[in-house]
């Protein structure tokens, strides 16, 4: 049976922790599961901030995707950020991440998005060819970062 993707809700917030838990384990990013809860939460119960994707595979969760949003003039207006884009690993190298990150294109162009931005770690070469094949391509910009919160 082939894999599907449907756009996550609230019910799927104990799908989507594990694999988000994966997510930043690869990623090297520290994981607070109190934070990953409430945040996912969040973005699951206020569909204007954004959308999650969930991939399955024979019943299972095999991955996920979040996209944000924001609008910008350059762009035409409504933008959005693929913040997260995982499959677990039994998935990886057989079409899947093709497969699905043109669900997640046909998902930002249904919500009006004009155009689509990641970040992809220097050393992730695998994603690397993912994306420049999906039609991604360095931005002229360099993507800086300030943290507000407390």
């Amino acid at each position: 049976m082939p894999p599907t993707v449907r756009g996550a809700g609230s019910r799927d917030l104990d799908v989507l922790l594990p694999l988000v838990e994966m997510f930043q384990a690869f990623e090297r990013i520290p994981f607070d599961p109190a934070a990953a809860r409430r945040n996912l939460a969040r973005l699951l119960g206020e569909p204007p901030l954004g959308q999650v994707l969930l991939a399955e595979g024979d019943g299972q969760a095999i991955g996920y995707a979040i996209l944000t949003y924001g609008y910008d003039l350059e762009f035409g207006g409504m933008d959005a950020y693929l913040t997260d884009f995982f499959l677990i690993e039994s998935e990886r190298d057989r079409g899947v991440g093709t497969w699905m990150l043109g669900k997640v294109e046909e998902a930002a162009r249904q919500a009006g998005v004009q155009a689509l931005h990641l970040m992809v770690a220097p050393s992730n070469h695998r994603a690397h060819h993912l994306y420049y094949r999906a039609g991604f391509s360095a931005s002229p910009r360099l993507f800086l970062t300030k943290l507000l919160a407390e």
